[in-house]
């Protein structure tokens, strides 16, 4: 059996799959991509009326890092990758119960990294992959002094978003596979800087909120299957999670504030390029920061986070995440 590659328009270089299967088993160096769940916080439900709309906008910015070079390139400056991704999201609650919303990802990207032995700076700006879901409240209860609030969602995501920087996933192979080096010290990839995966993905996830009196437990998890995409490129499945204890600072009856705790996480499966896995490609991050959350009457709500790693990936492998914020703000109509 013959796998083809593709570098650019013009050159088609074949290898056999004994070649995919030794590239497979090569200690190069997997990049880690920027993780960014479709946002649906249960914290910021307005929940509630049926034929009621709502608008708003969140917003994640992560700085990710690595000082690990070969000794060659130990003069070079550090590798960094700065993502911002805002999600402009609007729904539409059918009943009570069900509701539909759409979300579209507005990313920009900027970094330094390691290219034909020097640094190179650069950045990608565009519209990400949009997310359509269905989401549900199979459970609520509401009481003065308690409050259970569940739901449940499911969606799919479009391939909007320009992938095109996965290019350079594929001209990597063929420069291994034609004898050129196996560790170039870069650690920002095409999967890092890529707007869009070029595939149709699913997703699902659940989302919990009690309280008893001034006393809250929250959280939020979300799978996501992937499937392949341009370039012959697969990123890996992901779960992302957070959860958290929280206290109402401020609870009258037109406005609130919640001070939370939040613990989040999340973890990638191994990425594939030719169907092959890319060993080292999977991610496994553990976060931990302050979050408040204000609400203003019944139309108006609004978040901010700031987390730090407390489990992050090898440094050795990518840059790997230093900090992230998330500020988010919906308007119900």
């Amino acid at each position: 059996m013959k796998y083809c590659f593709r570098a650019g328009t013009a050159v088609v270089v074949h290898v056999s799959a004994l070649s995919i299967l030794l590239l497979a088993l090569l200690p190069t160096t997997a990049n880690a991509c920027d993780l960014c769940a479709v946002f649906n916080a249960i914290e910021t439900q307005r929940g509630g009326s049926a034929h009621s709309a709502y608008l708003g906008l969140a917003n994640q910015y992560t700085y990710s890092g690595s000082g690990i070079k070969p000794p060659e390139l130990d003069n070079l400056k550090d590798q960094y990758l700065r993502s911002n991704i805002s999600q402009v999201y609007g729904g539409y609650w059918l009943t009570e119960r069900i509701g539909l919303q759409a979300n579209v990802p507005f990313i920009f990207k900027s970094y330094r990294r390691i290219e034909d032995g020097q640094n190179e700076r650069g950045s990608e700006r565009g519209v990400g992959d949009m997310s359509m879901l269905l989401k549900a409240v199979p459970y609520r209860l509401l009481r003065d002094d308690v409050v259970i609030n569940t739901e449940i969602f499911g969606g799919i995501k479009l391939p909007t978003g320009d992938s095109d920087r996965l290019q350079e996933e594929l001209d990597e192979v063929i420069n291994i596979v034609t004898g050129g080096p196996l560790d170039t010290g870069n650690l920002v990839g095409g999967d890092d800087l890529a707007l869009g995966s070029g595939s149709t993905d699913f997703f699902g996830g659940i989302g919990l909120f009690t309280r008893y009196q001034n006393w809250v437990i929250s959280g939020n998890a979300q799978y996501t299957y992937r499937q392949e995409g341009d370039f012959e490129y697969r990123y890996g499945n992901d779960f992302q999670w957070d959860v958290g204890p929280s206290y109402y600072a401020l609870l009258e009856h037109d406005r609130t504030l919640l001070v939370r705790l939040r613990l989040s996480g999340e973890y990638k499966d191994d990425d594939e390029i030719l169907g092959v896995n890319i060993d080292g490609s999977d991610e496994q991050n553990v976060f931990l920061g302050p979050e408040l959350i204000y609400t203003g009457g019944s139309h108006f709500s609004a978040k901010a986070s700031f987390e730090l790693p407390l489990e992050a990936g090898d440094a050795a492998d990518g840059v790997v995440p230093r900090y992230r914020a998330v500020l988010n703000a919906a308007w119900t109509f």
